[in-house]
């Protein structure tokens, strides 16, 4: 249902939702709205070390823009503005 979601909104705006320059960017953009996962689920990633720490932490990621993306930081409402360009 949330990849259908994401999808739908992409098409009715005309741009991505979560926009990142690649599968870590695109990782730290939906935990920048959404917060980290649950610890059990970093356990059980395959890529834990790609994308969090020993400690189950998530590793720190800069965009080709130099923008840091912190988890939990950005409200899912504000990225769904129309005409929001901010990636």
């Amino acid at each position: 249902m949330w990849s259908l979601g994401c999808i739908a909104y992409e098409l009715f705006i005309g741009y991505p939702l979560f926009a990142g320059e690649n599968e870590k960017m695109q990782f730290m953009c939906i935990m920048e709205t959404n917060g980290v996962p649950p610890e059990r689920l970093a356990k059980a990633s395959s890529w834990k070390e790609i994308f969090f720490d020993k400690d189950n932490k998530p590793h720190e990621h800069i965009n080709d823009r130099g923008k840091l993306k912190i988890p939990g930081t950005k409200p899912i409402s504000k990225l769904m503005e129309k005409g929001s360009q901010e990636f």
